[in-house]
């Protein structure tokens, strides 16, 4: 398997569970996730201190695979910075109308929109009318950073 369609299968996994888990707190009380943006639930391992295990990938303790989970609000009106990814981030629109431009293409996501952003190509999103809140999770390599800020929609990215 190419180190590709692996980590389109790691991304694949790791979306599903995001997705069966929001949808099984939808129908009970809302579960408290961490609301800052700044400080996601990190984790190199599982419940239970085994390594994270992918398919197509011999268990190997998952030490440079890193999984972040967070619930990220974005005030209406201000557009976050230009920046990238390594890798593809997923997210879950919960509330709000969010809108994403890489400069020559704007997309518009609604509440129970999935979100596949681009990686390694600088864009930018911005809440409309009220507040957007999104579950945003990222599968990645453990001490290496998920968004790096640039300047433009032209700027290189990694």
């Amino acid at each position: 398997m190419s180190t590709t369609s692996l980590f389109i299968a790691k991304l694949a996994a790791a979306y599903a569970v995001l997705v069966l888990s929001v949808a099984a707190q939808s129908s009970s009380a809302p579960a408290e996730v961490n609301a800052n943006p700044r400080d996601p639930v990190v984790s190199k391992h599982a419940w239970d201190g085994s390594g994270f295990v992918w398919p197509g990938e011999e268990r190997s303790g998952g030490e440079e695979t890193e999984v972040s989970v967070a619930k990220i609000k974005l005030p209406a009106g201000e557009p976050t910075p230009w920046h990238c990814h390594p890798y593809t981030t997923v997210g879950y629109v919960l509330s709000g109308v969010l809108e994403i431009t890489n400069g020559d293409k704007t997309v518009r996501f609604y509440p129970g929109d999935s979100v596949f952003e681009t990686a390694r190509q600088p864009h930018r999103g911005q809440a409309l009318d009220s507040d957007v809140e999104l579950i945003v999770m990222r599968v990645g390599v453990a001490d290496e950073p998920n968004t790096l800020v640039v300047d433009s929609p032209d700027a290189k990215c990694y």
